[in-house]
């Protein structure tokens, strides 16, 4: 798939999906895996990965801070690391670049980028 994207001038984004992945070291292993097939992005999320919570609900985490050092950690400098779902305030934004997101993937832009505060609950 990725020579195939590459021969057509695409670049690849392997989405993870981390709130269904418990065990770090199978997201270090799927990072590892993404840059040696030579995909340009790993993305911690669609946004839409609902899992049942303790609570009973249902919800997902998205990007968390943990995720994104993890992954940016096993990465070399080739590999982007994108930071989608739970990316909801300006504050958000900030600790997902400082932890080494090159890339986040938002529905509350507006909010983000005015500072104003968010109501917004996932998509």
């Amino acid at each position: 798939v990725v020579d195939v994207a590459h021969e057509h001038g695409a670049l690849v984004k392997v989405i993870f999906e981390n709130d269904y992945i418990t065990d770090d070291q199978i997201k270090v292993k799927l990072c590892q895996l993404c840059e040696k097939a030579g995909a340009e992005y790993v993305k911690t999320s669609t946004g839409f990965g609902f899992v049942k919570q303790p609570s009973g609900d249902y919800n997902y985490a998205g990007a968390t801070l943990a995720d994104i050092q993890l992954m940016r950690a096993t990465c070399s400098d080739k590999v982007q690391v994108k930071a989608a779902g739970g990316v909801r305030t300006y504050e958000d934004a900030v600790r997902m670049r400082d932890a080494g997101a090159a890339r986040l993937g938002a529905s509350a832009t507006e909010t983000i980028v005015t500072g104003e505060a968010s109501s917004q609950e996932g998509y």
